[in-house]
């Protein structure tokens, strides 16, 4: 892959998780002021099991840099526990913000996520008719089909 495929991809994925992230956050009590940026720091956590604080480290600087009021706090748990406790801490409504799962667990907890915002997906000239459509067009098409339940789009590689 291409430092610019790569930058692309990481720049997509946070684009379409921090909106899912904070309407999380704002569900939780951390409501926005009417002019919609917050004034107090914003924390985000984010838990995974398949990559080490090293992959993300720089991907996390750069995003905070950019956004000096949300703070990503970033987990890694050990993948022979990672779907238990994460699915009992999201019972307890103490799960992760942003919750990094395999494509193959997607359709076993589509009711623990929330789907990204319709729309989210770069379409520069307003030429794919749907979210899948964008998606088919940025990934290889098996992506839409471990992701798009419904209509909507529940994750990105």
């Amino acid at each position: 892959m291409t430092h610019r495929w790569r930058t692309l991809a990481r720049r997509t994925t946070l684009a379409a998780l921090l909106p899912l992230t904070l309407t999380a956050c704002s569900s939780s009590g951390n409501n926005p002021p009417q002019n919609g940026t917050p004034d107090a720091p914003v924390t985000i956590t984010m838990w995974r099991t398949f990559d080490s604080n090293e992959v993300f480290d720089p991907i996390i600087r750069d995003f905070e840099l950019n956004n000096p009021n949300i703070n990503i706090d970033y987990k890694e748990l050990p993948l022979d526990e990672y779907e238990l406790v994460t699915s009992e801490a999201l019972a307890a409504g103490e799960g992760p913000d942003i919750w990094s799962i395999r494509n193959d667990w997607v359709p076993r907890h589509q009711n623990k996520l929330v789907p990204m915002p319709q729309r989210l997906l770069p379409d520069p000239n307003n030429q794919y008719a749907n979210d899948e459509e964008a998606l088919n067009a940025a990934f290889v098409p098996v992506v839409a089909q471990n992701v798009v339940r419904d209509g909507r789009v529940y994750g990105l590689p």
